[in-house]
């Protein structure tokens, strides 16, 4: 395999899962020549960009569920009086913070959604909903990238049929060269009539 630049990767990505990827996209193109592995590192960093953010959809949602709490905490408490809205506020925001690193408090407010006929899907749903336009962001840079992905694609395809017909072109006429004179009718005088 030729060998490959240092990858420029995030602090928690693996060095050797990116060069695993590499070896099995290898495998597969089976690369030939230099303009064929040019193709197959594009190729790799556009597939490793997709696999990161697809990664970073599920952390976005993730990074959401503190305000999904929040908000779904405030929607299930509200009351009518300004006062109480000003506790509910300020209780919202502490189980929010409090979510991840407390145990109780997470049961707490999962008692409060079990009242309701909520899950925790409901969270997550929530978390869904806040962090919609992050995500359309990130759907439309995976479109992009899936395009540029299909197009390197075609482009090793296209340079392999148009190697393939010069290479094709070169032993037809190599052959013809050599076997040519064999082929044309004889003109010697001893064959004509």
């Amino acid at each position: 395999m030729r060998p490959v630049s240092k990858p420029t990767l995030l602090g928690s990505e693996s060095e050797r899962e990116y060069l695993a990827l590499r070896e099995g996209i290898a495998k597969e193109i089976k690369p030939k020549g230099q303009i064929e592995w040019m193709f197959l590192d594009d190729i790799l960093e556009i597939l490793w960009e997709i696999l990161r953010l697809r990664r970073y959809r599920t952390l976005i949602i993730c990074n959401t569920i503190p305000a999904a709490v929040q908000s779904l905490l405030k929607q299930l408490t509200f009351e009518p009086d300004f006062i109480t809205n000003t506790q509910v506020e300020a209780d919202a925001i502490a189980m929010a913070k409090a979510y991840f690193q407390d145990a109780k408090a997470k049961k707490k407010f999962m008692e409060i959604l079990g009242r309701v006929g909520f899950d925790e899907r409901a969270l997550e749903a929530e978390a869904f909903r806040l962090a919609m336009s992050d995500l359309e962001r990130l759907d439309k840079m995976l479109s992009a990238l899936e395009r540029r992905r299909n197009k390197a694609l075609r482009f090793i395809a296209e340079y392999r049929r148009s190697l393939a017909t010069q290479i094709q072109r070169v032993t037809d006429r190599i052959i013809a060269e050599v076997d040519g004179p064999s082929l044309e009718p004889s003109t010697s005088p001893e064959h004509a009539d």
